[in-house]
């Protein structure tokens, strides 16, 4: 069954429609913040989360070699994740700075 009622569905621009839609949402939250961060930003909140945990250090390699000195700034800790990590370390889990 097709997703639409062309022969063919373009998923490459199914995803680029969508990195600049989530990265026009990021712009107009923070004009102040370089276009080269939004879209590293908006790389990552997209596609990082499909990849499966041996694919995140290539991902990340090509994110570095795509936006070279680039860094995103690290997300501030919330209630959520400090609630996860502990419940993690309670239950003898390990706690993965990569999925930060």
């Amino acid at each position: 069954m097709l997703i639409s009622c062309l022969k063919a569905y373009c998923w490459k621009g199914a995803l680029l429609r969508m990195m600049l839609v989530v990265a026009g949402a990021l712009k107009r939250v923070d004009q102040e913040v370089s276009e080269e961060l939004i879209m590293y930003r908006t790389m990552l909140d997209l596609i990082k989360p499909k990849l499966v945990y041996l694919d995140l250090p290539l991902f990340m390699a090509l994110l570095s070699d795509l936006f070279p000195g680039v860094e995103q700034p690290p997300a501030p800790a919330g209630a959520l994740r400090n609630a996860i990590e502990a419940d993690l370390i309670e239950n003898n889990l390990q706690v993965l700075l990569q999925f930060e």
